[in-house]
């Protein structure tokens, strides 16, 4: 049973406090899957900032853990149960968004320095400029780091975009209900409060995350996608019907075709298709270190008793296991 007792300690001066911080330190980079940072646990940092060993004792030693952060479940403890014992219920044990924003970030651009100084003092020059990777990271942070209005301690402005955003999807809201959403939030909220104003600006901040889609038109009777050998076709080969919209008062697709054969007409799409690609999406659940447990738990932990409780138990795919190995 490990002895957390010392977090509750005010005077870092003692002994035991010094050894608890040696025994926290031990265990957190005791983890194989820790590279040479972990994330800070000091009442500044709140388990948000990533740092080396050196820095991290530097700064429990100045300024004290988080007393509320007794379940180590960032530095290698099971979220599950505690060692000591206690069953506590507060926000800081089931984490909190920012912090989880805060790994995600670390999880998809993996390798960049936490902050842009950093960059430019372990870059061979000091002129170099980060790649378009490392900005989008950085404005990413920066968003991760302000907070959603003055004295707001529950959101940033990056764990409420992307919470409202999950929100949508979960609901179906449409695009233009979101945006009377976003103008009724920007009201109630406290003055200086850095809600975006519109889904573009919303959109343009979750496309740094790697949520981006394709966009593939599609005929309007789900015959066909507008893609491979069909990408430049005007209406529909199977159902005949028109690819574009037409406008009160403009040329129909005849009309422009004739008038401009050799130029492809390139109006509104009557329906339009967003897929997500597989790649990305598998990579992203590969690079969080939760999820990419989760990921491989049909090879590493799934007990093979005979009963079907997981699709991996099935034939199908034991058979596929055995044609591709």
């Amino acid at each position: 049973m490990m002895d957390k007792s010392w977090i509750f300690i005010k005077n870092r001066a003692l002994s035991q406090y010094l050894n608890g911080v040696e025994q926290f330190l031990n265990f957190a980079f005791s983890n194989p899957n820790v590279g040479v940072r972990i994330q800070c646990p000091c009442i500044r940092c709140n388990n948000v900032l990533w740092k080396t060993r050196e820095e991290v004792k530097t700064d429990l030693l100045r300024r004290g853990i988080d007393s509320t952060y007794d379940r180590w479940i960032y530095h290698g403890e099971s979220d599950s149960s505690s060692d000591d014992g206690t069953n506590v219920g507060t926000d800081s044990d089931i984490g909190n968004d920012d912090a989880s924003t805060f790994e995600m970030l670390h999880d998809l651009y993996r390798g960049i320095p936490t902050h842009s100084h950093e960059f430019d003092k372990n870059s061979e020059s000091s002129s170099e400029e980060p790649t378009t990777e490392a900005k989008i990271f950085y404005r990413l942070l920066k968003d991760a780091e302000q907070k959603l209005y003055p004295d707001c301690e529950k959101f940033s402005k990056l764990s409420f975009v992307m919470r409202l955003f999950q929100m949508k999807c979960l609901h179906g809201w449409s695009n233009t209900s979101f945006d009377s959403l976003l103008k009724l939030l920007s009201d109630v909220l406290p003055k200086g409060n850095m809600l975006p104003n519109s889904i573009y600006e919303v959109q343009k901040i979750i496309k740094g995350l790697g949520l981006d889609y394709v966009k593939i038109d599609a005929c309007v009777n789900n015959c066909i996608l507008y893609r491979k050998e069909y990408a430049d076709l005007e209406q529909c080969p199977k159902c005949g019907e028109k690819r574009w919209m037409v406008r009160k008062g403009e040329h129909t697709d005849e009309e422009v075709a004739s008038e401009n054969s050799n130029k492809r007409n390139k109006g509104i799409s009557r329906k339009i298709l967003r897929y997500f690609p597989i790649i990305p999406r598998l990579q992203q659940l590969f690079m969080t270190k939760r999820t990419a447990e989760d990921m491989r738990w049909h090879k590493n932990k799934k007990v093979d008793d005979g009963v079907l409780r997981h699709p991996a138990d099935s034939l199908a795919w034991k058979n596929f296991d055995e044609k591709y190995p």
